[in-house]
This record gives structure tokens, sequence and C-alpha cells, in this order.
């Protein structure tokens, strides 16, 4: 009898029609030095041993500054705003619809860990979340590379893990490492399960799973899980590969169907669960659509719509007033409650509101959010280009980023900036490398998947997730996008660019062939 593993294997992947002859893949990124051994040019093998020792050192020192800098931080906290509040739902399970009653749970098993152990009490919840990042990067190299070696996942992993995006928020009191470890699990899951034909109840059960356990952790993930089962779908219909072999778009939308759904059963789920147990009040509006676009259309326009509200709401609130609303983002949560208020708990002057804000300033409000969902979606990008700009600065810098770098190298400023520029260089790196493998492997025979293989179509499906994730934040958040919402675009961007390079490097098979073993 075969195994599950060999009958995962001999599945049509894709639901594809398996090509009478399966053509070699050439010229992959997994491939592509084996031409410069073919060539005959004896000067070029010893200089491409040479770049791919120095690019080992250079991660290496990487992800020892990392992991130095991780030790000498498990015993801080860092001053974030959420951090307090979550400390004190840990003592009181009292969680209203900004918050989910699984991450005070947790921050309350380390505090009673501390207890009976007398270690830090933040000290096994930063272990359990590095822990889970590790984990779930492990699971997603070996889907994006299901044949590469133990020591190149290794590398990849212990490389992506150490980014300052990565690393910091696992050793923070804030429910986003854990979440977005979970949805990368569950996303990498969704990939194996559409891609690789992989519906092994081990897959199924991991997958599902970590969806409930991203969307118990915090409040929106029911939302975006449903958005990325819509993205699926949406993905499944557009993306097609004409010639022999031609994936039809049934079959493709078939493939999609099971993780697709699997989403939408654990949005469900952890959408009863979450109702049920949000029961506390801390006098916010609630978490609806009203505030979302108070915050992301309202804010910063207060002052220039003041004049086009109506009258109670002019008399209530004054041009300084609405100056000041102005200032932080984190006001319209008081002005949100000020109009409903005026308005007998309706939601006439909010709507009133939202209205004057898009007459006067709908093409800003599309820019902003259009530039932040961009920049979630390439959320290392994103960070090691502010945080650089701010560490050179000479004057200061403000936004997000600059935020959270103070947060992250407020115990060790020299080595966390150290770090960052060294996590900043590894990054460019791994952009120019995975950018040469893919320019090398354009245009070559390969096995057909939805749209050039079976690795782009794991990449593809994996950061489409992450790049819902981030437009939801776009969204609803206003201001500048904060990174702090990218981790899982951290994880997924200089995973699938660590592969590659890695893959040029070593001429490594990455992609998915005849025969392949299913990912592990």
């Amino acid at each position: 009898m075969l195994s599950d593993t060999r009958r995962v294997a001999e599945r049509p992947i894709l639901g594809e029609r398996p090509p009478a002859a399966a053509p070699p893949v050439t010229g992959s990124a997994s491939d592509v030095d084996t031409d410069d051994r073919r060539s005959g040019d004896p000067s070029r093998p010893g200089m491409h041993r040479y770049v791919r020792r120095s690019l080992l050192v250079i991660a290496g020192a990487h992800v020892v500054v990392g992991v130095i800098w991780w030790l000498l931080n498990l015993t801080a906290v860092p001053a974030y705003g959420d951090t307090p509040e979550y400390v004190r739902l840990a003592q009181t399970l009292d969680v209203d619809g900004y918050r989910t009653l699984a991450y005070p749970a947790l921050v309350r098993i380390s505090l009673e860990l501390s207890t009976a152990t007398g270690v830090p009490w933040q000290l096994p919840l930063y272990l359990g979340q590095t822990a889970a990042s590790v984990l779930a990067l492990w699971y997603f190299v070996r889907t994006v590379a299901p044949r590469a070696s133990r020591a190149s996942v290794a590398l990849v992993t212990a490389v992506t893990v150490t980014t300052p995006l990565v690393l910091h928020y696992a050793t923070t009191v804030l429910s986003d490492s854990v979440a977005a470890a979970l949805f990368v699990v569950a996303l990498s899951g969704a990939a194996r399960m559409a891609v690789h034909g992989d519906t092994r109840w081990r897959t199924v059960l991991l997958t599902g799973g970590s969806a409930v356990g991203t969307a118990l952790m915090r409040a929106e993930k029911p939302v975006v899980l449903v958005a990325v089962a819509v993205a699926f779908v949406g993905i499944a219909l557009v993306t097609r590969r004409r010639g022999p072999g031609a994936v039809p778009a049934r079959a493709r939308i078939r493939s999609v169907v099971p993780p697709a759904g699997l989403f939408l059963v654990a949005a469900v789920v952890a959408t009863v669960v979450n109702g049920a147990t949000q029961a506390g009040d801390h006098g916010r509006p609630d978490a609806g659509l009203v505030t979302a676009a108070m915050s992301r259309i309202v804010w910063p326009h207060v002052a220039e719509i003041r004049d086009d509200l109506p009258e109670p709401v002019r008399d209530a609130i004054s041009p300084a007033d609405a100056a000041t609303f102005d200032q932080n983002v984190n006001s319209i949560l008081a002005l949100t409650n000020l109009l409903r208020e005026l308005d007998g708990g309706g939601d006439a002057y909010t709507g009133a509101a939202i209205r004057a804000a898009l007459r006067c300033c709908a093409p800003t409000v599309a820019l902003q959010t259009g530039g932040d969902a961009v920049e979630l979606a390439v959320a290392p990008l994103t960070f090691a280009g502010e945080a650089s700009r701010a560490i050179l600065a000479e004057g200061p810098v403000e936004g997000p980023t600059v935020w959270n770098l103070t947060r992250m190298d407020a115990a060790h400023p020299a080595l966390t900036h150290v770090w960052v520029g060294l996590s900043s260089l590894v990054l460019l790196l791994v952009v120019v490398g995975g950018g040469l493998a893919v320019g090398r492997a354009r245009g070559t025979t390969r096995r057909p998947g939805w749209s050039g293989g079976h690795t782009s179509t794991v990449v593809l499906l994996v950061w489409a997730g992450a790049v819902v994730n981030g437009c939801f934040f776009a969204a609803v958040g206003g201001g500048d996008a904060n990174v702090r919402y990218g981790v899982s675009s951290g994880m997924v961007v200089v995973g699938v660019l660590a592969v590659l390079c890695l893959a040029r490097a070593r001429a490594e098979r990455t992609d998915g062939t005849p025969g392949a073993p299913a990912p592990r």
C-alpha cells in the first residue's frame, strides 16, 4: 500500500492534466548555477564561491546579532500603549469588542508561570511567541521549497526570524506576533491544499486550527479570513495558463474551495466565540464600520470639514477643538462618542462627518489608503527604509515606524541600530539575489501550475493573504501605515526572497517536479 506521502505526491496537482512526458525543469531559480559549471569558464565558479561565502558570512552575522539582541531584550517590556491594557485584561479577562479573550489569557498564563517559577513575568510569553514564529516560518519555507535540504530551510528560517520586524514583536506584550505566526501557518496550509493537493488530515487540521487560532487572537482576523477566502477564489478565476497542460478555471476553483471553506468555517467559529466573551464596556464606541470610517476618512480632516457639519456639532466643537482632534488618530474614538452623544446615540452626525470628509478629501483618502496598503504589502522594505532614515537623520523624524523604532531600541539603542542596519543590508542582498533568480527563470520550461510553476503559485496565494491583511488595516486605520500590522508580510516577503536567493546561490531545486514528495 502506498504511504500518505506517496499518495499525495501522485495526485494531479491543482486539477491539472498531466503531460504525456514531463519536461525537465531547466533554468529555474534553483538551477541557475548549473550553466556556469558547464560554461567552461574557470574564473566564474571561483567568483561564485566567493560571493556565496560572503553572503553566508553576512547572513550569519545578522543572525548572531539578532540572537544577541533577543537575549538582551527578554527582560524588557517595550512601552506600547496597548501593553498595559493587555496586562490589566489578563487580570480581569473583561474584554470588549476591540480585544479578544485569547491573548489576555496567554498573558495570564505567563503571569501564573512567573509566580510559580520566579522568572520574569514576560519571559514565558516571549519564549512562546518566538517559538511560534520559528515554527511558522519553518512550515512556510517547507511549503515554498519542499525539496530544499533541512540546512537550507534552517538558514532561511533563521535569517527571517531574526529580522527586526519579526523578532521585535516576538518580544512585546502585544498580540501581533502570535496572530501573525498562526496566520502564516494557515496560509501555508491553504497553499499546500490548493497547490500540492495535500488534503491529509494533519494538513487540514493544522490549517483550520491555525485559522481559528489567529481569529481568536485578534478581533479583525475573522473578517480578514473571509476576505482571504474570497481572494483565493478570485485568484483562481483570473489566473490562467495557456498551452499544453493548462488548468481549466473550474479545476482551479475546485482546488481552492477546501481551504477557502476552512477559512470561512474558522471565521464563523471565532466570531461566535469572540462575541460570547466580549462582554466588557470600556467606554469606547463599538468596533464597527462607522468607527472604522471615522478613523480612515474623517481623520485628520476634522478642522477642514467643521463648517460643513450640523449646527449642534459646530456648537460643541470649536475650531481649536477640531485642530486638536486632528493631531492624534486615537482621538477619533472620543470624537465618535461625542457625535453619537449629541445625536442621542444615533449615527446621523457621524454620517454627516463622513460625507463631508468624502466631499472635500476623497482623493486624498484614497491615495493614503492605497499607499498604506502598498507599504504593508512590503512591510520589511517599508520598515528598513523608514527606520534607516530615522537612524541617519540629524533632526527628529515623525511617523509610526519611528515610534516603533523608539520602542525597539529603548533598552539597547546602539546594538539595535547596528542590527537594523545589518538587517537592511541583508534585505537588500536577498532582494537583488531573489530578483536575479526570478529574472533567470523567466521564459523557462516548467511543469504547468496555475501560472508558471508551483512555487510561484504557492507564493502568490500566501502573499495574497498577507496583502489582504494589510489592505484591511489600510482601510480601517487613520494615519500612516504602521508596520506592526505587517508582521505576516514581513515573514512571507523575506522568507520568499531568501529562498530564491539561496536557490540561486546553491543551485537547489525548489520547484515542484513530477514525483516530488509532498511538503513536510
